[in-house]
């Protein structure tokens, strides 16, 4: 090792710097020298800005995202302006007749073919232009909701109904219209019904005329309900042959009666009779005049037929036929719940029988009404086992000589006939009670009364007064 003079004898001053001595050969040992002082921080310079890079590459496609919440319903819109009137629908309805514009073109014999063909072809309103004859095989109306008119007024078109019998117009649908026209019968031998209802509900006849029937002018068969029947007439043959209406039931017993049937506006003329009740229930007659008829209205209910619930206000039944009544049941089944408000019933020179007779009747109630005239035996016979009957408030008036006006004999029971002007003809008897009548009133007429002594214990009479 070298020995360290500096560290013994210390350090002096620096020499004159000599020539440079030859390298050595040898290998020498590095000295390390202390660290210099840290030297002072240089100032910093920002770069310039280099170049842009190229544009990366585009990602593949995420996934798709969940729906969303359905949003609130938005006000409502202004409404739109009004469209054009469309045209009119040429099928709505359909004209049958003669001329060469109608759809369905008739030629006179078996129109009908014509008439149902429209109807199976769905149109639901015909419009009958000219006449059109029904024949044997007659017209069937099977469809619902139909309305058949004939133009212009009720004369303007005939239905013609050329058979010999059977039924010349047959109704079978539901809600059924006949209107303006004039249903005429052709053959005078004829026993036909010229119209015919049965298993039909609301069905509507108006503003038409019945003409000519020898056998029935109009029929109310099984299962017809609320029929509605307005301003018609009826006008009979001229020989006073067949019935105007009559209400009946061909399935007696099997409870389809006609129910409900409302005929007001209807006038009849001529015929043998007016009205035949034989299985009803619930006739409504308001506005109905009969003239020049044989009989007016008969209750004849048969077997299990009633007839029952009637009523009739402001109808006039003129009668004039030779053995002829205004009123009458026919005294072997039961007629019940009759209601008569300002009836008016007359009987001409030469009528057999009775103005009213009820031989088997109960709950009958007439007021404000006109009875009167020459009927052969009586203006009301009460009889048989009538009971219930009420007739108060009414003018009765027989004008043959040595007639009775109320004559109650029988086991009839439960009547009250008071409070009527009652005038007979010379000879005749007001109001009589004969042996077998049970539990009457007969009070407030002005009349006279004749009571047998035989009948029951139980009665008023009073105040019957005989006054001018």
């Amino acid at each position: 090792m070298l020995f360290d003079y500096m560290s013994v004898f210390g350090q002096g001053p620096t020499g004159v710097t000599g020539p440079t001595g030859p390298a050595g050969s040898g290998t020498g040992e590095y000295i390390t020298g202390p660290t210099g002082p840290t030297g002072a921080s240089g100032a910093s310079v920002t770069g310039s800005t280099g170049p842009s890079g190229s544009a990366g590459v585009t990602g593949s496609t995420g996934p798709s995202g969940a729906v969303g919440v359905t949003g609130s319903t938005g006000p409502t819109g202004v409404t739109g302006p009004t469209g054009v009137s469309g045209s009119v629908n040429t099928r709505s309805y359909a004209t049958v007749g003669q001329h060469a514009t109608d759809d369905y073109i008739t030629d006179g014999t078996a129109d009908e073919v014509q008439i149902e063909a429209a109807l199976a072809a769905g149109y639901k309103r015909l419009v009958l232009t000219s006449d059109v004859v029904i024949s044997s095989s007659g017209l069937n109306i099977d469809e619902n909701f139909v309305l058949i008119e004939g133009i212009g007024s009720v004369e303007s078109v005939k239905i013609i109904i050329s058979q010999s019998s059977g039924v010349g117009i047959n109704i079978t649908g539901d809600v059924v219209t006949l209107c303006r026209l004039h249903i005429y019968a052709n053959d005078v031998n004829s026993t036909a019904s010229l119209i015919r209802t049965s298993f039909t509900s609301h069905s509507i006849i108006e503003d038409c005329c019945i003409r000519n029937a020898k056998g029935t002018s109009f029929e109310i068969n099984s299962e017809t309900y609320m029929l509605n029947m307005r301003n018609v007439l009826f006008d009979g043959h001229t020989a006073h042959y067949g019935k105007h209406i009559v209400v009946k039931d061909d399935l007696a017993g099997s409870s389809f009666h006609p129910l409900d049937t409302w005929l007001s506006g209807i006038m009849l003329f001529t015929g043998s009779l007016a009205f035949e009740f034989i299985s009803c229930e619930g006739i409504y007659l308001d506005d109905v005049e009969s003239y020049m008829v044989d009989s007016g209205m008969y209750l004849n209910p048969s077997g299990n037929n009633k007839v029952m619930n009637i009523t009739l206000r402001h109808v006039n039944l003129d009668t004039v036929g030779n053995g002829g009544y205004a009123l009458c049941d026919n005294g072997l089944y039961e007629v019940y719940n009759i209601l008569a408000d300002k009836l008016g019933l007359y009987g001409e020179v030469g009528m057999g029988n009775y103005l009213l007779s009820l031989t088997k009747a109960y709950n009958v109630f007439i007021t404000n009404s006109h009875l009167s005239g020459k009927p052969s035996l009586g203006t009301i016979y009460i009889g048989g086992n009538s009971h219930d009957i009420s007739i108060q408030g009414s003018y009765l008036h027989i004008e043959t000589t040595g007639m009775t006006t109320v004559y109650c004999v029988g086991n009839s029971y439960n009547l009250d006939i008071s409070h009527n002007r009652v005038i007979c003809p010379v000879n005749g008897y007001s109001i009589t009670a004969e042996a077998g009548c049970d539990k009457y009133i007969f009070v407030g007429n002005r009349c006279t009364v004749a009571v047998n002594a035989a009948t029951s214990a139980t009665k008023i009479v009073a105040n019957n007064v005989v006054t001018g």
